[in-house]
C-alpha cells in the first residue's frame, strides 16, 4: 500500500483547559501554605507509616520539601497558562510570515 506524501502538517492541541490549570494552582497553592504552615508551626518529630522517624528538624525539612514541591507544580500551571498564550501568538506570527514569504516568492 502506497501512502502519499505529507504537504500539509497537522496541529493537535495539547494544552489543557484554563479551568484545570486554576484547579490545579488553586489546589497546589492550598497545600504550599498548608505544609509550609505545618513547618512554621512543628514541635515535634515525624512518623511516616511506622518505617521512618524523623526528628524535629527533618520533619521541618520534610515539611519545607513538601511545600517546595507544591510551589513548583503552581509554576509549573503558570508556565503552561503562559505557554498556552505564547502559543497562540507564536501561531498568528507564523502564519503571517508564511503569507509574507508566499507573496515574496
Amino acid at each position: 500500500m502506497k501512502t502519499e506524501p505529507v504537504t500539509e502538517y497537522s496541529q493537535f492541541d495539547y494544552n489543557p483547559k484554563w479551568s484545570l490549570l486554576i484547579l490545579l494552582a488553586a489546589m497546589f497553592g492550598g497545600a504550599a501554605a498548608f505544609f509550609a504552615y505545618k513547618a512554621n508551626s512543628n514541635e515535634f518529630g515525624l512518623v511516616i507509616n511506622g518505617i521512618v522517624h524523623l526528628s524535629k528538624n527533618g520533619a521541618n525539612i520534610f515539611y519545607w520539601s513538601l511545600s517546595g514541591f507544591s510551589v513548583l507544580i503552581v509554576i509549573g500551571a503558570a508556565l503552561l497558562g503562559g505557554n498556552k498564550q505564547f502559543t497562540e501568538f507564536c501561531e498568528v506570527l507564523f502564519a503571517r510570515l508564511k503569507r509574507a514569504q508566499s507573496i515574496d516568492t
